[in-house]
């Protein structure tokens, strides 16, 4: 078997939150079957809330990339991670709501009495284990820790399923193309002889292919009604700030006003635009290209 295993006594924690976890880098088109050492492992990638989940000596927690624990957040998922996530085991992968047969990632921003009142359901998709009893995996190929995935998922139940992946590039194709429908929002490609390995960011072995190229700016302000906004005052990735436009939408306004409750600084006078106290909310937003580009708001992320 390629790649070494850190071996500990058998039911020994090996790795400990907060989790440094692998992300794909952007890329336009889905790479060929042999771009990457080993051959490419096509996953589909979904939309919702990125995260792992682990087990100490205790209860299993779930974990974000930005080091914070949600598993108070995402109560449902935690008797079915239960009975798959043993002590000493760790998966990386995706929390997702679902609701009338799609995706809906608006129902993660909610409250689980809302989302039990509304008959959405929560899942978690693994596509990674990081670590299982006794063993830390991440210098394993992603080869071996897929097969290890799909034995240690074999039983799981429908909450807890193992990433739906192919080998096959026109397969993945077909899955880019025919789930946006399902909320799908594109595909990753990963090196099936990869080791999980955050801190090398120079060896590019993910890639993800997405129907539309956004980036996450944080939220400073709004103009309208707190009630009602029309638009919010972003700053993105670079430093530039910047109004959103165009208007928003009652959805999106409705979305915005609840989760800037609590959060506005008092009025100035005179002042166009609410400002927000931090830590500031996170907005998912396209920006154009050209000198005079607009940005539009997507929706907000979860905090992490």
């Amino acid at each position: 078997m390629a790649g070494k295993v850190s071996r500990a006594p058998a039911h020994a924690v090996v790795i400990r939150p907060p989790f440094e976890l692998m992300r794909p880098r952007p890329a336009a088109v889905l790479p060929a079957q042999d771009a990457f050492p080993g051959g490419v492992l096509y996953e589909v990638k979904l939309d919702g809330v990125r995260a792992a989940a682990w087990r100490g000596d205790g209860d299993v927690q779930l974990w974000s990339r930005q080091g914070n624990e949600l598993s108070a957040r995402f109560p449902e998922l935690l008797p079915s991670l239960r009975a798959v996530v043993k002590p000493g085991m760790t998966l990386d992968g995706e929390i997702c709501a679902w609701s009338k047969g799609r995706l809906d990632f608006r129902q993660l921003l909610r409250s689980p009495a809302r989302r039990r009142a509304e008959g959405a359901a929560l899942s978690c998709v693994a596509w990674d284990v990081l670590s299982r009893p006794g063993e830390d995996l991440r210098d394993l190929p992603l080869s071996v820790r897929r097969h290890l995935l799909e034995e240690l998922l074999a039983d799981a139940g429908a909450q807890v399923q193992p990433v739906m992946a192919t080998q096959d590039r026109q397969q993945a194709l077909g899955w880019f193309e025919g789930l946006v429908q399902a909320g799908v929002e594109g595909i990753v490609g990963k090196s099936l002889a990869g080791r999980y390995a955050p801190a090398t960011p120079a060896r590019v072995s993910w890639v993800k292919v997405r129907h539309q190229a956004t980036s996450d700016a944080l939220l400073l302000g709004v103009t309208g009604s707190v009630r009602r906004p029309d638009a919010l005052l972003v700053q993105l990735p670079d430093g530039r700030r910047e109004f959103t436009s165009p208007r928003l939408t009652p959805a999106q306004a409705g979305q915005v006003a609840e989760a800037i409750t609590g959060l506005l600084r008092p009025p100035e006078t005179d002042a166009p635009v609410r400002r927000l106290t931090e830590p500031y909310p996170v907005a998912e937003v396209l920006t154009g290209s050209g000198r005079h580009a607009t940005v539009r708001f997507v929706r907000l992320r979860p905090p992490e």
